[in-house]
């Protein structure tokens, strides 16, 4: 942003840098938000490599944001999660908390 706005540069003079999260440091950080949710994965199953490869393959883009992409991946895996549940009459109640491959959108594989 500061390199577009030369104003916004003379405004704020002091930069503050942080260093970019590692692949691990990202899925510790996913799995933090998914038991935050009170949720739960096999984390040596199917999403645990879906989302390992998904973090590691992103967090290399330059415009990657980090946690706020994790966090809203956890969100729209959530979503999915519900809608799936809430179009299964026969749910059984610990399915209720658990997160499966097929919660998981496209845009994450």
């Amino acid at each position: 942003c500061l390199e577009k706005n030369q104003g916004l540069r003379d405004r704020f003079r002091t930069e503050i840098l942080f260093p970019p999260y590692s692949a691990e440091e990202l899925f510790e950080i996913f799995k933090r938000f998914v038991r935050n949710y009170g949720m739960c994965f096999d984390e040596d199953g199917e999403v645990a490599i879906i989302i390992k490869k998904w973090i590691e393959t992103e967090s290399l883009k330059p415009d990657f944001s980090n946690a706020r992409a994790v966090r809203n991946c956890v969100e729209d895996i959530l979503d999915r999660q519900q809608a799936r549940i809430g179009l299964d009459q026969n749910c059984a109640v610990d399915a209720l908390n658990l997160i499966i491959s097929d919660d998981i959108p496209d845009i994450y594989r």
